[in-house]
C-alpha cells in the first residue's frame, strides 16, 4: 500500500471546488478535501497523510502543536505555530527514510508526495520518495485511476 502525503492548503488552493469550499470557511475547505481523499484512498488502498499549516488549525485543538488527528482513516498533521507545512512534510519524509533504513514501516508502494511546491518535491526526491503534482492527483481522482509512479 503506497502512502500519499498531501500538502493540504497547496492542494486546496489549486483545485476550484476545494477553493470554493474554503471561501466559505477554512474548515469547509479542509473537510471537502478530506472527504474526497478518503473516498479515493479507500477505493485504491492508499494510506493518506494531509499536512496543513498550523496557524489556521481548528481552535478546539489547543496550543499543543504539532497536532495530529485522524479523519475517516486519513492522518492529519497541523504544523506548529510559526512553522510551515513544508517543514513538517520534509521532516516527515526524513523520518520515514530513517524507518526505511531500519527496515521499518516503509510501505510496499513507497511514499508519494503531492505538492506543487518545487522545494518540497526536490527534497522528497532526494529522500527516495515519488512526487506528483496537484493536477496529477486530481486527474487520478476524477478518472478513478491509481496514481502512477
Amino acid at each position: 500500500m503506497a502512502h500519499i502525503i498531501v500538502d493540504g492548503y497547496n492542494f486546496i488552493r489549486r483545485v476550484p471546488r476545494f477553493l470554493e469550499a474554503e471561501g466559505r470557511s477554512l474548515e469547509e475547505g479542509r473537510y471537502e478535501l478530506l472527504l474526497a481523499l478518503e473516498e479515493y484512498a479507500a477505493g485504491h488502498g492508499y494510506r493518506v497523510t494531509v499536512v496543513f499549516d498550523g496557524g489556521s488549525r481548528p481552535a478546539h485543538m489547543g496550543p499543543e502543536l504539532p497536532r495530529r488527528e485522524k479523519f475517516a482513516g486519513i492522518d492529519i498533521i497541523f504544523s506548529d505555530m510559526g512553522r510551515s507545512a513544508d517543514s513538517e512534510i520534509m521532516e516527515l519524509i526524513a523520518k520515514l527514510r530513517e524507518q526505511r533504513a531500519r527496515g521499518e514501516g516503509w510501505p510496499e508502494g513507497g511514499e508519494i508526495v503531492v505538492s506543487d511546491d518545487l522545494e518540497i518535491r526536490d527534497h522528497a526526491l532526494e529522500l527516495g520518495a515519488f512526487t506528483k503534482s496537484t493536477e496529477d492527483l486530481i486527474d487520478a481522482m476524477e478518472g478513478k485511476m491509481r496514481l502512477s509512479v
